[in-house]
């Protein structure tokens, strides 16, 4: 420890110590003799003695071999662009990716103490759910002394009363939700628990900063006076601040208005919310904050006893083994294990960024080795002159350096430029702060560093190693360019066919001709019988109405992000998607009948299956004549029906029940009408019979179109972003192929001279050029089919049924690359067909 205190003191007081020995060694000079003095030695020998004896002589070769580097690049300022815009590429994409990927699950939120922040998620022995019936949660808050505050938010439709009714997001949140979590307000105030969450206190509402401004036009004296939610008033006492996120970022953009859950049962006095333990009926998400001193995991220990509490005290509602699941929550996104489909998708978009890294390292490898060429006699004379192959290549790894740190610097500016674009066109969320930080900077830094050997190492041992080694290495880096790129290019290939596929087949259904009707029913707090009513009230206006066909009700919409699914059990590997319809409904989808019939309104306990299901649960058997149980019930099968992905629209395998549609169910149901002219023109007449039936509703009317529009968004945003990084590594590997040929023309110039002279035709000398590629080729090309056949799988999800191992895709990227590849290898081919002989020979 003495010794390296020792050192430090030397490293910070340098030149006050050279200087002192300069001192001592000038006096010690003066004080011999002329004789004596010759004798002395080198005296800048003598000085490099001493700084090694100092420990810090390391440091001073490192700076000098900076200087000399520095000096040499800025000699090539073609070089160093060059060098700089591919790293800046090949880093900038994986900066951008790693930054995206820990402002959501990394950074902690701008909230007050975001770090003792917990969300909480519900498991028992049948079921698990990443939210909270509210009752649990408010028995938490009441009884735990582990957590110091426990914060609840949901969100659901309500409707705005106006000069016309307009449908609204509300965010539902604890009275403590924004005082928790430090948010102060942009105009007037937030909830005050201690002034809100009294019995008489009198509802308020507060705004998202958005919506105030697209419906209010951002008018400040609206704070303070009364607005209608569901036709109930309720005084507006502030506005939130524009950048608001939140504990869900998703809920925290979206909502349009926000309610204090406690008084919900004012604007909906019919809903369970804050007496139901069904999570169906009354699930929140769960967040709290933990007392000082207490871990996560021991929080959530100590609420098993009350977990258990609650199953004694409701054993009828709430399940055995009911628990609760920490989790971090003071940030954006929550990386769940349990979540089989997220890692996957990560990993595969981690290896595709690799993927681009390694493209970018081959081509700036290539083309550190061309610039060797200029450099040979140097690196000759510094040999010559003493200079072993290690110190050659600890300069070049030097300069190599530099390149990596100028390229890193450039790969950061770029991920600032274009992260929160990116997320933005995504989908994702508009206000969280994607400013990269210091983990992402480590990153970058750390990437560059891992590029340096990647493109530098080899390079620079073969810097002094034999042409044909160096011609090796360069084949080496070609062939990684290669393989990444064929493996990009299947990607893209196989997303691109998915869409249009998806686009141009036929779902099943005729989706042009339907019309969507959603009146949040639930919602509003519509009990069964009430919500019957109002169907059959829209049913029969709906078929009065010029252009409609037909209407039917279904309990799973098509093309929503709702899905009910099960696995059948035993052998049969299949999901099967259930769905509870009302009478005409596959008349109103275009769904056709294969055999049987359809449900009745006396139908009870029947099922209409598949054509699919059919085959998958009962191969070789008459459908007609089987049952499927279900919740203890067997039911009879009365009719078989077309393939039709309304709600598994990404996979042509799934299967589909039918049901008949309960009472009890009604409430959440949503009314497809099926029109005979352009949905476009029919949608202002059906949303105004909508309204009609009950003025206080604001019944959301989509055409089907639209939706299939917006569910087919994710895949294609995905393919831009594959395809936009097939296109780069594309890009790369046509320099680097025609880097390597070029420079394998100028290597073998006299031999080319020597067999024009002699007579060789043009083809075969050609065919010379390019013979040596075709193998390492080849092979490249078979490492990334095969690296593409094993990512494909991880992107099963958005195929639409297109197989992973699609022979077209495949061949598509095959024949792509061979034409592009073989162009670009034939132009400096074709240079060596102008060789002069003459000139040739005179070649050294």
């Amino acid at each position: 420890m003495g010794e390296f205190f020792r050192r430090v003191y030397y490293l910070l007081n340098r030149r006050k110590l050279e200087r002192e020995l300069q001192n001592d060694i000038d006096a010690h000079r003066e004080m011999l003799s002329e004789a004596a003095r010759k004798d002395f030695g080198n005296v800048a020998l003598a000085r490099e003695r001493a700084r090694e004896a100092w420990g810090w002589g390391w440091l001073d070769r490192l700076l000098q071999d900076l200087r000399f580097g520095a000096r040499l690049l800025r000699k090539s300022p073609g070089l160093v662009f060059t060098a700089v815009i591919v790293l800046a590429l090949g880093i900038g994409v994986n900066v951008t990716a790693f930054n995206l990927m820990d402002v959501l699950f990394f950074k902690p939120l701008r909230v007050r103490d975001p770090l003792s922040l917990v969300r909480f998620t519900m498991k028992s022995s049948t079921s698990s759910s990443d939210q909270v019936p509210y009752p649990a949660a408010a028995f938490y808050g009441d009884n735990s002394r582990a957590l110091s505050a426990v914060l609840t938010q949901t969100s659901t439709h309500m409707t705005l009363t106006g000069e016309t009714n307009q449908e609204v997001s509300a965010g539902l949140v604890s009275a403590n939700y924004f005082s928790e979590l430090g948010v102060s307000a942009g105009y007037g105030r937030l909830f005050d628990p201690k002034v809100d969450d009294t019995p008489d206190a009198p509802p308020a509402v507060i705004l998202g900063h958005g919506f105030w401004q697209r419906h209010f036009g951002g008018d400040p004296s609206l704070v303070g006076k009364l607005v209608r939610l569901n036709q109930r008033p309720a005084a507006v006492i502030g506005v939130l601040p524009f950048d608001f996120v939140g504990l869900n970022f998703e809920q925290g953009e979206n909502n349009e208005v926000w309610v204090m859950i406690s008084k919900f049962r004012y604007f909906v006095p019919e809903s369970r919310l804050l007496t139901s333990f069904d999570v169906t009926e009354s699930g929140v998400h769960m967040f709290a904050r933990l007392r000082p001193g207490v871990s996560r995991s021991a929080a959530a220990a100590a609420l098993q006893p009350l977990s258990q509490q609650l199953v004694q005290q409701h054993p009828d509602v709430v399940p055995q083994g009911f628990s609760l699941l920490a989790y971090p929550g003071g940030y954006a996104a929550q990386m769940d294990p349990t979540n089989s489909s997220v890692l996957p998708i990560i990993g595969l978009f981690g290896t595709l960024v690799l993927l681009i890294l390694a493209a970018s390292c081959g081509n700036l490898g290539n083309l550190l080795l061309g610039h060797a060429l200029t450099r040979e006699r140097e690196i000759s004379i510094r040999m010559a002159l003493g200079a072993t192959r290690p110190r050659i290549v600890r300069q070049l790894m030097t300069e190599n350096l530099l390149l990596a740190f100028l390229g890193s610097a450039a790969g950061l500016l770029l991920c600032w430029w274009i992260a929160f674009p990116l997320i933005v066109w995504l989908g994702g969320p508009n206000h969280l702060d994607f400013v990269p930080d210091w983990r992402t900077i480590l990153f970058t830094f750390a990437i560059g560093g891992l590029a340096c050997v990647l493109f530098g190492l080899s390079p620079a041992r073969q810097a002094s190693a034999s042409p044909k080694r160096r011609s090796r290495a360069r084949t080496i880096f070609m062939a990684t360019q290669i393989t990444a790129s064929c493996a990009l290019l299947v990607l893209s290939g196989l997303l691109v066919r998915a869409l249009n596929r998806a686009t141009n087949v036929d779902p099943g259904f005729e989706y042009a001709r339907i019309i969507t009707i959603d009146p949040q029913l639930s919602a509003h707090g519509y009990q069964p019988e009430r919500a019957v009513a109002y169907m059959q009230a829209l049913r029969t206006r709906l078929e009065q109405t010029p252009g409609v066909d037909s209407a039917a009700l279904v309990a799973v919409p098509p093309l929503g992000n709702h899905v009910w699914m099960m696995r059948a059990r035993g052998e049969i590997k299949v999901n099967i998607h259930l769905n509870e319809i009302s009478p005409r409904y596959f008349h109103t989808m275009g769904i056709p009948l294969l055999r049987g019939r359809d449900f009745t309104p006396q139908d009870k306990d029947a099922i209409i299956v598949s054509e699919s299901a059919a085959r998958n649960l009962w191969p070789g058997k008459d459908p007609m004549q089987q049952t499927w149980t279900f919740n203890h019930r067997d039911l009879p099968v009365v009719g078989v029906a077309g393939n039709a992905r309304s709600t598994g629209l990404r996979n042509g395998d799934d299967a589909e029940i039918y049901m008949t549609l309960g009472e009890s169910s009604t409430s959440a149901t949503t009314m497809l009408v099926r029109t005979s002219r352009a949905p476009e023109d029919t949608v202002a007449s059906v949303s105004q019979v909508g309204r009609a039936v009950d003025t206080a509703l604001s019944p959301r009317v989509q055409p089907l179109t639209a939706m299939m529009g917006e569910k087919l968004s994710d895949a294609q945003r995905v393919a831009s972003v594959v395809g936009g990084m097939g296109t780069l590594a594309l890009v790369l590997a046509i320099v680097g192929l025609y880097g390597v040929v070029a420079y394998t023309v100028s290597q073998r110039t006299k031999e080319i001279g020597i067999r024009i002279a002699l007579g060789a035709t043009s083809s075969r000398i050609v065919r010379s050029m390019v013979a040596n590629f075709i193998l390492p080729l080849t092979v490249a090309l078979a490492i990334g089919l095969a690296l593409a056949a094993l990512l494909s799988a991880i992107l099963r999800q958005y195929l639409y049924g297109l197989s992973h191992l699609d022979p077209l895709s495949y061949l598509a990227a095959i024949a792509l690359l061979a034409v592009v590849g073989g162009m670009a290898a034939l132009m400096p081919a074709r240079r060596a067909l102008k060789v002069d002989p003459i000139e040739a020979l005179r070649c050294e």
